[in-house]
């Protein structure tokens, strides 16, 4: 499943995953906290990881050059 966070980040359950990437950076960290929150919920069984992505260049750098 492929959410943002405006449209991920409240009102779901998602205990049935335990692996959630972090792709974007939100301006608010309460706002990736709450996404987090998401898949750390009542009834997850599985142990839980949170993975989050970043590039050592920007990416308008890379297009740039390339």
């Amino acid at each position: 499943m492929l959410l943002s966070l405006a449209t991920g980040g409240v009102g779901l359950n998602l205990v049935g995953g335990n692996h959630l990437f972090m792709l974007d950076m939100h301006w608010n960290p309460q706002m990736e906290a709450q996404a987090c929150d998401r898949i750390y919920r009542v009834g997850q069984t599985k142990p839980v990881t949170i993975h989050r992505l970043h590039s050592h260049k920007h990416v308008v750098v890379v297009v740039k050059q390339g």
